[in-house]
């Protein structure tokens, strides 16, 4: 991109989390980089909350460039188009409203893209030792290998290819011009399939580990449920429509779903010897129970060696179960 300091635009999604927002913007505003560079497009997905209040406040005393729009609801892919459209940086930086951003966020992260082959960039993403403990051990979970398969790390074990995620990643503007928006049909795994075709356009993906964003996730045990069956579900659909999208991963989950079930049958109806159940099950324990003991020492907390055996299994039935419905309805073309 040619320039020490390229303009950019930060575009940030948000539904009724007025309060999170406005820490986002207040890092935002400690940012080490030129102000005149730089500017922030918060796009309002019809939030029911405080938040055009919060904004037309937070206008009024802010040391950055801030553009605001209110959108009907129709999910996170079409307010960051809203955004984009709206934007004129020539690199286009991606984060959500319940991140804290560092001092030097924004130039470690975009300093990627000052070269040609280079598509699209993520970060990191941290887990703030404050937050609370459920929002703490949910960001472990998709960050672990056990929970995700390390495929949202740049570096360190993983099965797959590195996506960035759409809380902490930047890609020139030239780049969606050629690949296209976010696909405003997906609910979830929107940003991996706009980094697919990013790759498939023959541009490169680089990891920033220099660039973490903080998670602050405000999430109940149902959302984050529902959360992980639509990952399962879209990436289903995602495999189905694009060949070259599926990785070894997103099967494992429905894999280790279909076998169980099958084992099940067999000893409960076919007299199965019980060790063709037992050795398994008793691999996944122990390699769940050490998960547990893994995410106490990286928590700094020993409620997680029970709280991560109790959701790691639940987080893998969901997704096992969003991935076999999103097949199902695909294959005999059931349409949402």
């Amino acid at each position: 991109m040619g320039k020490n300091y390229p303009e950019i635009s930060i575009i940030i999604p948000t539904h009724n989390r007025s309060r999170s927002l406005l820490q986002t913007l207040e890092s935002i505003g400690h940012l080490e980089y030129p102000r005149d560079k730089f500017e922030v497009i918060v796009v309002d997905d019809g939030s029911a909350d405080s938040t055009s209040d919060v904004l037309a406040k937070f206008s009024r005393r802010t040391p950055f460039s801030l553009k605001y729009r209110s959108i009907k609801n129709k999910g996170v892919s079409s307010a960051r188009n809203s955004g984009i459209r709206m934007a004129r940086g020539e690199a286009l930086v991606f984060t959500d409203d319940d991140c804290l951003l560092p001092a030097d966020w924004l130039k470690n992260l975009t300093a990627y893209l000052n070269s040609d082959d280079v598509g699209i960039v993520g970060g990191p993403e941290e887990i703030p030792q404050a937050g609370p403990f459920l929002s703490r051990c949910v960001g472990y979970i998709v960050n672990s290998f056990v929970g995700a398969a390390g495929l949202f790390k740049g570096e360190g074990l993983r099965l797959g290819r590195f996506y960035p995620k759409g809380c902490n990643m930047a890609l020139p503007r030239k780049v969606l011009r050629k690949v296209g928006l976010f696909d405003e049909k997906l609910m979830r795994a929107e940003e991996v399939e706009l980094a697919y075709r990013v790759r498939k356009a023959g541009y490169g993906i680089k990891y920033a580990p220099l660039a973490p964003v903080f998670h602050w996730r405000s999430i109940s045990l149902v959302n984050f449920l529902s959360k992980t069956f639509q990952t399962g579900y879209f990436r289903a659909i995602l495999a189905l429509k694009h060949r070259g999208f599926l990785q070894v991963p997103h099967l494992i989950p429905a894999a280790c779903f279909l076998t169980f079930l099958i084992l099940t049958v067999g000893l409960l109806f076919l007299s199965w010897h019980p060790l063709y159940f037992v050795l398994p099950g008793a691999a996944y324990m122990l390699t769940i129970l050490g998960s547990g003991i893994h995410a106490a020492l990286w928590l700094k907390d020993a409620r997680a060696l029970v709280v991560i055996p109790f959701l790691l299994p639940l987080h893998h039935l969901s997704h096992a179960l969003g991935f076999l419905v999103g097949v199902f309805r695909y294959v005999f073309g059931i349409r949402r």
